[in-house]
C-alpha cells in the first residue's frame, strides 16, 4: 500500500493540496485527505486475516499531514514530529520486546495519576496558604520525582528480565546505575548482602554501590536544576569532584582485587525495587515533602540559615529528593541564597551516604566492611572541603 517511494509521494500531495487550497480551491485538501482515507479503508479491509494494527494508515495520514506543515512554514515542527514517528515505526521490534517486560501492576498507578492531574491540577489554588507551600508547585514535584524514578524503574525491569549471564560485571554496574536513578540505598543494601553470598565478586559490588551513590548526587543537581536552572553550574561544580573522588576510589579497589571468572556464576539474591510510582510511595514522598517544606519555613523563621542547614543533615538521612526540591524552589524565589542551597544539598547527599554505609557495614561481606569506612572518609573529607569552599565563594 505504500512503500519507500510512495510516502514522499504523499508528503508531496499534501504540499501540493495545502498550496492549490491556497491559491484556488479552498476545499482541495479535504478531498486529497478523504481521497486517502477512503485508499487506506480499502487497504485495511483487504488486508484483514492478514495482518492486525493500522500502524501503515496512521503513518499515511501523519505523512499527508507533515506535507501540509511544510507549505504553511512550520518546518522545524514538522521535522521534530516526522523523526519521533520514524523512530516509533523503526523501533517496533525493540518496543514490543520493552512492553512484553510490562506488567499492569507497573504501568496502571502511572496511568491513574496523569488522569487525576488532568483533572484535579487546574483547580488547586494558586499561592502559598500554609507556610509557604504552593499546592501546584507541590503537585509538579511529585510528578516530576515519581516520573524519573519510574522511568529508571521500567528501564531496570527490562535490563534485568533479558536475564543476560555474559559480562556479569557489567551487568551488575548498569543494573547498580538504572538502580540508583530508584533507589540507591535499595542498591546498597541488596549489593551488600549479595557480597556475602559471593565474596570473590567483592569489588565489583563495591564499584556498583559507589556508581549508585554518584547517579544519586547526578540525580539532585538535575532535580535541583530542573526547578532553578541557574543551580547548574555551581551545583556541577560542587559535584563533580565529589562524584569523581568516590568513583576513583571505587574503581582502585575493583582493579586491585582479583574478580572471579563471570562464568557459572549465579547470584541467589536480586535488586529489590518496589515501583516508585506506587500511590504508597507517592503518599510517603508528599508527606515527607510538606514536612520538609514546613519546617523549612519555621526553621528559617527561628533560626535563620542553619535551622535549613540543620535540616538539610536530618532530612536527608530519609530521602535528599524533598530538600532538594525545596531548597530549589526557595531559591528561585529568591527566599535563600546560593551559598545555603549548595551547603544544604551537599549536607543532604552526605548524611544520606553515612546512612547507606551503616547499611552496607552491616550487611556486606568482610571486604566490604573494610572498604566502606573508606569511602565515609572520603565523603567526610570532601564534605568539609565543600563548606570551606562555600565560606570563600
Amino acid at each position: 500500500f505504500a512503500g519507500i517511494r510512495t510516502f514522499p509521494l504523499i508528503a508531496v500531495l499534501g504540499n501540493l493540496s495545502a498550496w492549490i487550497g491556497e491559491k484556488y480551491f479552498p476545499h482541495f485538501v479535504l478531498l486529497s485527505y478523504l481521497g486517502l482515507v477512503v485508499l487506506s479503508a480499502v487497504n485495511y479491509f483487504a488486508g484483514i486475516g492478514r495482518r492486525s494494527g493500522i500502524t501503515t494508515e496512521v503513518a499515511v495520514f501523519l505523512t499527508f499531514t507533515f506535507g501540509v506543515l511544510i507549505h504553511f512554514g512550520y518546518y522545524y515542527e514538522t521535522v521534530f514530529f516526522a523523526v519521533v514517528t520514524t523512530l516509533l515505526l523503526a523501533t517496533k521490534r525493540a518496543l514490543e520486546s520493552f512492553a512484553t517486560h510490562l506488567s499492569a501492576e507497573d504501568l496502571f498507578p502511572f496511568l491513574q495519576f496523569l488522569v487525576l492531574s488532568a483533572l484535579i491540577y487546574p483547580f488547586l489554588p494558586e499561592g502559598k496558604p500554609f507556610y509557604g507551600l504552593d499546592l501546584k508547585s507541590l503537585w509538579k514535584f511529585i510528578f516530576l520525582v515519581s516520573s524519573v524514578s519510574f522511568i529508571g524503574y521500567l528501564l531496570l525491569k527490562v535490563y534485568t528480565s533479558k536475564g543476560e549471564t555474559k559480562g556479569l560485571v557489567k551487568t551488575l554496574l548498569v543494573t547498580a546505575i538504572l538502580g540508583g536513578t530508584v533507589s540507591s540505598t535499595a542498591v546498597t543494601l541488596s549489593y551488600a548482602k549479595l557480597s556475602r553470598e559471593i565474596p570473590s565478586l567483592s569489588s565489583a559490588f563495591f564499584l556498583g554501590i559507589v556508581a549508585a551513590w554518584t547517579v544519586m548526587a547526578v540525580r539532585v543537581v538535575l532535580l535541583a536544576s530542573f526547578i532553578a536552572p541557574a543551580l547548574l553550574k555551581p551545583l556541577l561544580l560542587l559535584f563533580l569532584p565529589f562524584v569523581a573522588l568516590t568513583l576513583l576510589l571505587g574503581l582502585y579497589f575493583y582493579r586491585r582485587e582479583r574478580v572471579a571468572p563471570e562464568g557459572g556464576v549465579k547470584l541467589k539474591g536480586k535488586l529489590n525495587l518496589k515501583n516508585p510510582f506506587s500511590w504508597g510511595e507517592i503518599a510517603q514522598f508528599t508527606a515527607v515533602y510538606i514536612a520538609v517544606a514546613v519546617l523549612g519555613e519555621i526553621l528559617k523563621e527561628h533560626l535563620g540559615d542553619k535551622g535549613l542547614l540543620i535540616l538539610s543533615a536530618t532530612s536527608g538521612v530519609v530521602d535528599v529528593d524533598p530538600i532538594t526540591l525545596a531548597l530549589a524552589d526557595m531559591y528561585l524565589q529568591k527566599r535563600v541564597g546560593i551559598k545555603l542551597v549548595l551547603g544544604g544539598l551537599l549536607l543532604a547527599v552526605i548524611s544520606n551516604n553515612f546512612f547507606k554505609a551503616l547499611y552496607a557495614y552491616l550487611f556486606g561481606g568482610e571486604k566490604i566492611k573494610r572498604w566502606i569506612p573508606l569511602l565515609v572518609l572520603v565523603n567526610l573529607f570532601y564534605a568539609l572541603i565543600g563548606l570551606l569552599l562555600l565560606r570563600v565563594i
